[in-house]
């Protein structure tokens, strides 16, 4: 492209509004990857919460003198954490 071209359309504006279409797809991207890592962080904390809270329900069980089998179905806990609690 000749330097007469690139003044003509940088004059018309279409140069400027290629440079601000790539930086607005570019802001966008970004925007979506990161409601995309939130996303994830939120799901990866709850399950480490209800993990957190079926240890908690297992040691009260257990505490209760609950047979193993009995908190395994309530919690979804093998046996070794069980017993490790």
């Amino acid at each position: 492209m000749s330097i007469y071209e690139r003044i003509r359309k940088l004059l018309d504006g279409e140069e400027l509004l290629d440079v601000y279409d790539k930086e607005q797809t570019h802001e966008e991207e970004i925007a979506y990857s990161k409601k995309e890592g939130i996303a994830i962080g939120k799901s990866e904390g709850i399950a480490i919460g209800e993990e957190k809270k079926e240890k908690e329900i297992a040691r009260n069980l257990k505490k209760l003198n609950i047979p193993i089998s009995d908190i395994m179905k309530a919690t979804g806990l093998s046996i070794k954490e069980i017993k490790m609690l």
